[in-house]
């Protein structure tokens, strides 16, 4: 499914949209369009009697717990971009700053928002600190098998885990040095079995089907003139069927991942 771009100019919707994203306290992110790689976190403040009526009248609306990273970040942008997501649509909107305070903005109320419907399996890559894992039900190697990743007794159950790479709520990669996996886990296998665990959350049922093997084979210098050849297995899954508790774990780990670089 491509990205689907709608425009919104109706004050009337707009002001619903904004109300809603504001009863909801969800979280929005702020940007320079002239450097969109960094996102600033906010929320739109809770609606007061204040903020209502500058909302209806189209004066201004107020983002609030900005960080004071944050805030220095913004100092000098008088055009910010402002952006939340729906379920699977990203709203955004740009608007110059009207009013500087501690922690908080207030931005000119948009004309226009921009509604972007992203496609169904949009991919999310993992960060180092949102380290996820996904153990296949048979693959379950010995302490003994050299082909597989070291580990102490008190840590079998974490014995084959897959190391997660990036995700979608079709599916998932994920990479290991480790060829031990690769009888348990050949082209065209499904595993009903398999765990999904992502951080903070409960591990979770997650079948899948392997859809696709890489193996990369570098050569390094360990630092003492020699070359040592390293090996790298990456490996494709799609979700052969995806529960509500599986899909409600994945919703989270990707808002998680998606907010991870913001300051």
């Amino acid at each position: 499914m491509e990205e689907s771009i709608v425009k919104i100019t109706s004050e009337e919707r707009i002001a619903r949209i904004l109300e809603k994203v504001i009863q909801a306290n969800m979280q929005v992110y702020l940007r320079w369009p002239k450097d969109p790689g960094v996102a600033v976190k906010g929320r739109l403040a809770p609606i007061t009697e204040l903020d209502a009526k500058s909302l209806v009248k189209g004066v201004g609306i107020r983002i609030s717990e900005i960080s004071e990273k944050g805030s220095r970040y913004l100092a000098s942008k008088e055009l910010i971009q402002v952006e939340f997501v729906l379920m699977s649509t990203k709203i955004v909107f740009a608007s110059r700053v009207i009013f500087r305070g501690k922690e908080f903005l207030i931005v000119a109320f948009p004309t226009c928002l921009v509604s972007i419907e992203r496609r169904k399996n949009a991919r999310f890559k993992a960060t180092s600190s949102h380290v996820g894992f996904i153990k296949l039900e048979h693959h379950n190697p010995s302490k003994d098998d050299f082909t597989a990743m070291p580990y102490f007794s008190s840590f079998q159950g974490l014995a084959g885990a897959l190391k997660v790479e990036d995700v979608s709520l079709g599916g998932l990669s994920v990479s290991t040095n480790f060829p031990s996996v690769l009888p348990h886990a050949t082209r065209g296998t499904i595993d009903e079995g398999a765990i999904l665990t992502l951080p903070l959350q409960k591990p979770v049922l997650c079948p899948i089907e392997v859809r696709w093997i890489k193996k990369i084979t570098a050569t390094e210098s360990d630092g003492a003139e020699k070359l040592v050849k390293t090996l790298t297995i990456k490996l494709g899954f799609q979700f052969t069927s995806v529960s509500p508790e599986l899909e409600n774990a994945l919703r989270i780990y990707i808002m998680q991942v998606s907010q991870a670089e913001a300051i």
